[in-house]
């Protein structure tokens, strides 16, 4: 595995920069890491180690219903904070 790598890439394509290949990828707004998502990202890493690829989250800002609505959820965590839960 890696090391963690924060960035603001486009699309997964731009992983290859990294030097990644083969990635297993959790996606999602991850605002906050409750039980739910500790569970989804146990699974991206065991996924991972079964398969050789590497473990990648992939997040959003701004909020997908931001851009989708008028009436976005409040965020509990800037990106910069969720980065650093991350870690």
């Amino acid at each position: 595995m890696r090391k963690f790598i924060p960035s603001d890439f486009k699309s997964i394509g731009e992983l290859s920069v990294c030097g990644i290949t083969s990635a297993v990828v959790a996606v999602g707004v991850f605002d906050g890491l409750h039980k739910g998502h500790r569970k989804l990202l146990t699974e991206l890493l065991d996924l991972s180690r079964q398969t050789g690829a590497e473990p990648v989250v992939m997040t959003f800002f701004p909020h997908p219903r931001q851009l989708l609505t008028d009436h976005p959820p409040k965020l509990l965590y800037p990106p910069s904070e969720k980065v650093l839960q991350a870690l």
